[in-house]
């Protein structure tokens, strides 16, 4: 046929060691690249993708894919600029100096809207907590150029914030502003290696602040008046 379909063969590139000694094995192709149609191609159309394989025992297998897009898939076909899956780590390492991942974002720097974020799935698909880096001030020339960090857990596959530093470096839990170096919405407890009943700090709404031990054998409850009762 003189049409090209969606998945045709365009052209391919075979690298392989026909006059091996050894024979069998060694004589497959072990590794190819070739131009895959992506879809079919028509007088506006001629949309294609590098496919790049590699073997070890067997003929060349695919272990990465730059789409019509220029998105790179490793183990996937990429819906991203880099999209990668089943992969057991990611690393970045180098020799000499030290390594970085750089989280850029390039939106518009007369806003607070921008957000940078390192986000965790699960099941491939589901929510499973980020770290946001978001902004306090404005970037442009002569702002605050302020940010903040918000770490998210997810329940129900769906995320939401439980503590946030500020960047006056006060760190909120369950708190998405906090005032003081450290500030919590809940109660604290406290435990113990000795043996022993841990202890809780628990601050009651319009009421004031007890601390007291698990067994509730004692506890002393600071009022919002000042008065002290121990029990």
């Amino acid at each position: 046929s003189t049409d090209v379909d969606d998945g045709d063969l365009i052209g391919k590139i075979n690298f392989q060691a026909p006059v091996e000694a050894t024979g069998t094995d060694a004589i497959l192709v072990g590794a190819s690249i070739h131009a895959e149609a992506e879809e079919a191609f028509s007088s506006s159309n001629n949309s294609t993708g590098l496919v790049f394989s590699t073997g070890t025992t067997t003929l060349p297998i695919e272990r990465m894919r730059i789409n019509q897009d220029g998105n790179v898939g490793i183990g996937v076909s990429p819906t991203e600029k880099l999209h990668v899956f089943e992969a057991g780590h990611f690393k970045v390492g180098v020799s000499t100096g030290n390594p970085i991942v750089d989280i850029v974002n390039n939106t518009a720097v007369s806003n607070t809207a921008g957000t940078a974020t390192l986000k965790f799935t699960q099941g491939n698909t589901q929510a499973g907590g980020k770290i946001v880096s978001a902004r306090d001030g404005d970037y442009s020339d002569g702002a605050s150029r302020t940010s903040n960090l918000q770490f998210y857990t997810s329940t129900n596959a769906s995320d939401s914030e439980k503590m946030r530093i500020t960047s006056a470096g006060n760190v909120g839990i369950n708190n998405s502003n906090p005032s003081e170096k450290l500030s919590i919405d809940g109660s604290v407890r406290v435990e113990t290696t000795q043996g022993y009943y841990g202890s809780w700090v628990q601050a009651i709404s319009n009421a004031g602040l007890k601390l007291g031990n698990d067994d509730y054998s004692g506890y002393i409850f600071i009022h919002n008046d000042d008065n002290v009762v121990i029990g």
